[in-house]
């Protein structure tokens, strides 16, 4: 409708003279309904000089989102706030609308025996307003390991303590 909206640009590569190649936009507008559509026009103007979502905001907040997996009546868990809180996460996204790290580690027990070809990982994307949106892969991607093969299991997939899967 005319009016300004917060936008946020996430480069992710450039062209040999520097300039930008591909990148992603994030904006914040207020509302759609839904079917709706709305135009959006990109001007150069003023920058979007807020502070970026940090991780520590994030971590601080209580999120986290744990992965159960039962494979052959063993039980296996992952989360991602210990592998956050712990690991070396690769950061996607970093602006003051909306971060995104990415994060993975093998499924253990209880007793902390990794499962040696399961392992989750965690695309968790986490907004200016609080709102946090977290994508989760379970692998069996490791081919050159002794016994490669397939797993029957169930999954039980929990963010904030509450089942999104399962």
């Amino acid at each position: 409708n005319g009016n300004p909206v917060p936008l946020q640009v996430d480069g992710k590569a450039t062209h040999n003279d520097g300039s930008l190649r591909h990148a992603i936009l994030t904006a914040s507008i207020p509302s759609i309904a839904g079917n709706a559509s709305s135009e959006l026009v990109l001007s150069t103007g003023p920058g979007n000089t807020g502070l970026p979502v940090t991780l520590n905001s994030l971590l601080t907040s209580g999120y986290d989102a744990q992965v159960n997996l039962n494979v052959g009546g063993a039980s296996y868990v992952v989360s991602a706030r210990d592998l956050l809180s712990n690991g070396t996460p690769t950061q996607w996204l970093a602006g003051p609308i909306v971060s995104e790290w990415i994060i993975g580690g093998p499924v253990k027990t209880t007793g902390g025996t990794a499962h040696e070809h399961l392992a989750a990982y965690f695309h968790v994307r986490a907004y200016a307003d609080g709102r946090v949106r977290t994508d989760v892969i379970v692998e069996n991607g490791w081919l050159l390991v002794s016994n490669p093969g397939a797993f029957s299991m169930s999954a039980d997939i929990r963010i904030a303590g509450n089942t999104v899967y399962g």
